[in-house]
């Protein structure tokens, strides 16, 4: 089945004007945007009238080997100039160059249209053209759609960059994350929590029968993890843990000691300053 199927079998009208967007990245990091929750904003901001003459637009983000998966279906319903001082620009925009250019700004408002699919439904697309019509005589193959509770695909320990929510899901949903499951659970290791909001750190360590799944299963149902710093930094705001990035910053053998993957955290919080600038309190 080809996008064109898939989406005319679950009801989008044929009267209905829809670019299929594959965003890619390239000028800007998708990965950094996507953990600063800015993926929508940069989205809605193009140098050409790309969307000119869409009632919508199908959004994916570039995995690799030319896979897209899908953020989310996006109703057109309105451009202009860009503006900073009238649209705004968010503090956290890593890209002051890319606004400096003429720009429009597409007002672009998230449908509920295949939410349901939204991080499960990946195209396969080795076309250059990151946007086009979506119709029969251009049709674009469905790779695949993965189960509900899918996160990420597992790229190796060194490409481990998540966030909160997607940790959580990898843990809570241990059928869909197979490959998460048996490769966390393998290793002991010292991993790295970082708050995007101000890029403070903090260190620790896993180790036991479970390794970093068995910890990181811990920060899935308490997101303090019973860690001083991080519980009072909770407290004064409950919901930043949402902001929280988890990566690991070593693997170790699950037949060391304790005390042994305890010396090698302890390695990387000196190296790292966490526990005089960080969120580390020993």
């Amino acid at each position: 089945m080809n996008l064109t199927q898939f989406a005319r079998w679950h009801g989008l009208p044929s009267d209905k004007r829809v670019k299929v967007v594959k965003h890619k990245t390239g000028e800007v990091d998708l990965e950094r945007l996507k953990q600063l929750d800015l993926i929508e904003f940069y989205q809605s901001l193009q140098s050409k009238e790309v969307f000119r003459d869409c009632d919508y637009i199908l959004s994916f983000i570039g995995e690799s080997d030319n896979r897209f998966i899908f953020m989310g279906t996006y109703e057109v319903k309105g451009v202009a100039h860009y503006d900073q001082t009238a649209h705004g620009v968010p503090d956290n925009f890593p890209y002051p160059d890319f606004l400096a250019q003429p720009l429009h700004y597409y007002t672009l408002q998230k449908d509920s249209f295949l939410e349901e699919y939204m991080n499960r439904l990946v195209i396969h697309d080795p076309n250059r053209i990151w946007h086009r019509w979506l119709n029969e005589e251009t049709p674009i193959p469905i790779f695949e759609i993965r189960p509900e509770g899918f996160a990420k695909p597992f790229q190796g320990y060194d490409e481990i960059m998540l966030r909160y929510n997607e940790m959580k899901k990898i843990m809570e949903h241990p059928h869909s994350n197979r490959v998460w499951h048996d490769m966390l659970s393998h290793v002991a290791g010292v991993y790295l929590i970082v708050d995007l909001v101000d890029g403070s750190q903090y260190v620790g360590s896993a180790y036991g029968e479970e390794g970093i799944l068995g910890r990181w299963k811990v920060y899935a149902r308490n997101p303090s993890g019973g860690n001083v710093k991080l519980a009072a930094l909770l407290a004064q705001d409950p919901l930043r843990y949402l902001q929280f990035q988890y990566t690991v910053l070593q693997t170790l053998p699950k037949t060391l000691t304790m005390q042994e993957v305890v010396e090698v955290e302890n390695k990387f919080k000196l190296k790292l300053g966490t526990r005089a600038f960080g969120l580390n309190l020993n």
